[in-house]
């Protein structure tokens, strides 16, 4: 159940009552803003590696319908933004050939 801003406001409210201390609350509110940014962390670096994967395999074809796979250079030493780049540099090429063909 996502939480909304009064529905976790109530739940820190809860803790406060329970909490023996404001420090026990203050820890508490602490050690769930450092677990919540390291799921956060987690969540990117998952959608990053998935971008990757499915940049890579697009990198593959885009080159293998120009006629050039093994032209490319190590594709897992780079980083997500250097494959986007990649990748449109592919696609703009490709474009490019599909017009001389048209012409």
């Amino acid at each position: 159940m996502p939480y909304t801003y009064n529905s976790s406001f109530e739940l820190l409210q809860n803790l406060l009552d329970r909490s023996d201390s404001v420090t026990e609350f203050t820890q508490f509110v602490q050690v769930s803003t450092e677990f919540m940014t390291i799921m956060s962390q987690e969540e990117k670096r998952k959608q990053d590696e998935d971008r990757r994967g499915y940049l890579m395999q697009e990198i593959f074809q885009n080159a293998d319908k120009l006629g050039c796979p093994n032209e490319l250079p190590p594709l897992k030493s780079k980083t997500v933004p250097q494959l986007e780049e990649l990748n449109q540099r592919l696609l703009k090429e490709l474009s490019n050939s599909n017009l001389r063909l048209v012409s």
